[in-house]
């Protein structure tokens, strides 16, 4: 069973949803749209062994992240807002580190990102 959590307070949460229930209903495969906004309760029955896509939204605060990995059986994780990957590599940093030290790795990373990657991470390099 795969479960599909979307940002439901915005257009683009709402837009990623229905393209991935109308994939995931293209490939016949059972799921259910769930709608989440920061603040709401983590629908935990909905994540506890499926297969669990999240779009445009982020488990916050991030130390929930390790729980979802933890409880559910696959994770695909969309999300294209800047605080996304800066709270990710916090909450990276948080097992390697001590917790001063979280807020520096995530902003080392986001330089080196714009050293080595000014185009960013996915995108392809303009013609001059």
């Amino acid at each position: 069973m795969h479960t599909v959590l979307y940002h439901r307070a915005d257009l683009d949460g709402h837009c990623s949803g229905a393209i991935a229930a109308l994939s995931l209903r293209q490939r016949q495969l059972d799921f259910k749209l769930h709608g989440i906004d920061y603040g709401d309760p983590i629908p935990w029955d909905l994540i506890d062994g499926h297969d669990l896509i999240v779009l445009d939204w982020s488990f916050q605060p991030w130390e929930l992240f390790s729980e979802v990995l933890r409880r559910a059986k696959s994770l695909v994780w969309i999300d294209h807002h800047k605080t996304a990957l800066a709270g990710l590599t916090e909450a990276m940093a948080g097992l390697l580190f001590t917790p001063s030290a979280k807020s520096m790795f995530a902003f080392a990373i986001l330089v080196l990102v714009l050293l080595f990657r000014p185009q960013g991470i996915m995108g392809k390099r303009a013609a001059p």
